[in-house]
């Protein structure tokens, strides 16, 4: 699966695209790595693993429409409101609603837009759980005898994960999906309210618009409310899929992993963050690794890094040794 809309953007500001990285690891500390023009494998070598990961990637964009359609219902409810209001003549000289019918549009647009947010919330969680399973799945195929994990530990772990994650407070703002999801709401709510005072006419010329604003992914920029709640839902899958595998790490003793590129990552020649990450190799990875094995995107379980930017889709592969 390949989209480029959801590649990281080849701007400084980003941070993505640099020389220099200061990658963020799971102990709370930094380490510095330097980008390489060489080539970077692309997927895990463990064909289990890499196979749960493709299932994943599959799913996303059938995922991502789910969305599209949840904002897309939100509007098409409120504007039946509208209607409803207009059938009663509700408007004044000006053709403006009055200040009784547009107090109740308000509070039937908030309601609307909170059943949206919900629904939203509940596909994101469903989606946390239902990776972080398949991808665990994989790995107890992909170790040496197959039974790493029994399925009631890989049910046990998928909630608790998609909990963990769900509640979370991550990112540049430090909010949690439910915050970043209320966030994305107000945005919605507001682009709505504008069709309030608006004759069916305007409204009709507004909806080209209203599509890019709130859910039209190719059209929109950065600004499209589905392409938002899409961006949360696939990044805190692969947060929750980092963060179940590398618990099951610390319980079974596997004190290694491999970062390995998403198949759908695009080349940046080696200057891009997790591309950084395929090639480059964690603090203490040598003085633990056997001779004769890569070190190549190699690092401590303890201090692995942690997802460098939204819409990663990088893996974790367990090292058996």
């Amino acid at each position: 699966m390949s989209s480029k809309r959801f590649t990281p953007k080849s701007s400084s500001k980003t941070g993505t695209i640099s020389s220099k990285h200061i990658i963020r690891l799971s102990d709370g500390t930094t380490q510095v790595l330097t980008s390489k023009p060489r080539s970077v494998r692309k997927g895990e070598k463990n064909g289990e693993v890499r196979d749960a990961k493709r299932r994943i990637l599959n799913r996303l964009s059938r995922q991502e429409g789910r969305i599209r359609g949840l904002v897309q219902e939100g509007i098409n409810k409120f504007e039946v409101e509208i209607h409803k209001v207009e059938l009663k003549s509700k408007r004044d000289k000006e053709g403006k609603l009055k200040v009784v019918e547009k107090t109740d549009l308000t509070l039937k647009l908030d309601k609307i837009v909170r059943g949206v947010v919900r629904d939203a919330r509940d596909e994101i969680f469903k989606n946390l759980k239902g990776s972080v399973k398949t991808y665990l799945i994989g790995v107890r195929r992909g170790s040496p005898k197959g039974d790493l994990l029994s399925m009631k530990e890989i049910e046990d772990l998928s909630s608790k994960i998609a909990v963990s994650v769900y509640k979370k407070k991550t990112g540049y703002n430090n909010k949690t999906t439910a915050n970043r999801l209320g966030a994305l709401g107000a945005n919605m709510e507001g682009e709505l309210s504008k069709l309030m005072d608006k004759t069916f006419v305007e409204r009709f010329n507004y909806r080209s618009v209203l599509k890019k604003k709130l859910i039209d992914p190719k059209g929109s920029g950065g600004a499209c409310v589905s392409r938002g709640v899409a961006r949360i839902s696939r990044t805190e899958q692969n947060r929750a899929i980092h963060e179940a595998t590398l618990e099951v790490m610390k319980i079974k003793n596997i004190s290694l992993a491999y970062w390995r590129l998403s198949a759908s990552h695009v080349s940046y020649g080696g200057a891009e963050v997790c591309e950084v990450l395929a090639v480059g190799t964690g603090l203490g990875v040598e003085d633990v690794i056997p001779s004769g094995v890569s070190i190549l995107g190699l690092y401590m379980a303890n201090s692995f890094p942690s997802i460098p930017h939204p819409n990663c889709m990088c893996s974790i592969e367990p090292l058996y040794i």
